[in-house]
């Protein structure tokens, strides 16, 4: 009879459960490498989803400071000489906007047929409200590129809040186009400056030219 020595006993236990860690740690390792190939994939996901959610609800934001009560008051002065431009004809407002108001004549080139398809109050305002969501939405965008996503949401409703800014969200001249315009060419020269090409500077020209024709005190900010 043979007489198995116990020491051999022990080293093939040992060998056994060497193997088996080897085996455990071999499907650990491609569990993590699994996980690092889809997780990346899956945290962007859930971020893109996130951000958009966030986008419509500064959308929301911005448009119920802007349309609230919108047509509750009367046209004053300044707004009747803009709801004037639409009625006249389109030689006449070009020749009014040449001698008197050029310094935001693209404003008056998009009310122009704006206010031939209504002239109730709201419908007078309803362009400006329009650019200052567009314009809150920017900001928005703006923040989150330059400093992450809370300080994005604190411009936003900062400034959607902000009674100056609702005022002449409510008011039918050029100034919440102007300040559309100098938020998105502040954003394209942000976007230009990262990513230097000959297309996003040319965006950021136009942007900031039109920005002045809207509103002249616009070349304070893109100059």
């Amino acid at each position: 009879l043979k007489v198995k020595h116990p020491l051999l006993a022990v080293r093939r236990r040992l060998s056994f459960r060497r193997k088996e860690g080897q085996r455990l740690g071999s499907v650990i390792d491609a569990t993590r490498l699994r996980a690092g190939r889809y997780l990346p994939r899956a945290t962007a996901w859930l971020s893109s989803i996130a951000n958009r959610w966030l986008g419509l609800a500064v959308i929301g934001l911005g448009a119920a400071t802007a349309l609230y009560g919108i047509g509750a008051k009367s046209l004053w002065h300044d707004e009747a000489f803009t709801a004037e431009m639409g009625r006249i004809d389109l030689l006449s407002a070009l020749r009014a906007i040449i001698d008197r108001e050029a310094f935001n004549g693209l404003y008056y080139a998009l009310m122009h047929p704006v206010l031939r398809l209504g002239e109730a109050e709201w419908w007078n305002r309803l362009p400006s409200a329009t650019f200052a969501i567009a314009a809150v939405y920017m900001v928005f965008l703006l923040i989150r590129r330059l400093f992450g996503v809370r300080h994005a949401v604190i411009a936003a409703v900062l400034i959607a809040t902000n009674s100056f800014f609702v005022h002449y969200a409510q008011e039918a001249r050029a100034y919440s186009m102007a300040l559309f315009g100098v938020v998105l060419a502040t954003y394209l020269l942000v976007r230009a400056v990262e990513e230097p090409s000959r297309r996003r500077w040319f965006f950021y020209g136009l942007v900031a030219a039109l920005s002045v024709f809207a509103h002249l005190l616009s070349a304070w900010v893109v100059l």
